[in-house]
């Protein structure tokens, strides 16, 4: 018995990683498609901030990419707390029954860069989420559309990097 629970154990965290790794794949394969499109350089970096920077003699676009679900919404609580709600079925209005905080971009939301290019910090959100919000205070929120910039950084849906990362 405990030989098949490690073998379906096993098995699980392989097919996490290799659909992890195909995610990954597709990220970098639109994102090198882009950069050669606009005459870019595309860097991809082990940096613990970023995980891209697309680069050309007059802009610099740091870019952070993080894998969420499709039926999420993120809100923006703060410059350096965003939240992730995730789940629920398809119905609209419904709530979201899982949250977390994406602690993991933090480094990359509070660090400023300086150059003498023009500088942009761009979240990228693969594949998609259905609501982007902020908190304007302690009681208000407010939708995003991804040509907002929140507190010096713009957010993208994969799915509409296309229209927006690169203007």
């Amino acid at each position: 018995m405990w030989f098949a629970i490690a073998a379906i154990t096993i098995l699980v965290i392989g097919i996490c990683i290799f659909i992890k790794i195909k995610k990954n794949k597709v990220i970098n394969s639109k994102l090198t498609e882009l950069a050669e499109k606009n005459n870019y350089k595309l860097t991809k970096c082990s940096s613990k901030e970023y995980n891209y920077i697309l680069e050309n003699d007059h802009n610099i676009i740091y870019l952070r990419t993080i894998i969420i679900p499709k039926n999420s919404s993120v809100t923006v609580n703060s410059k350096s707390t965003w939240c992730l709600r995730y789940g629920g079925g398809a119905r609209v209005g419904r709530s979201y029954p899982n949250k977390e905080y994406l602690t993991e971009l933090k480094p990359f939301l509070i660090k400023e860069y300086s150059s003498e290019k023009n500088i942009r910090k761009v979240v990228i959100l693969y594949p998609t989420t259905e609501v982007l919000l902020k908190y304007v205070n302690e009681s208000d929120i407010i939708n995003l559309t991804q040509n907002d910039i929140v507190y010096g950084t713009q957010i993208i849906k994969f799915n509409d990097i296309d229209e927006f990362l690169i203007k």
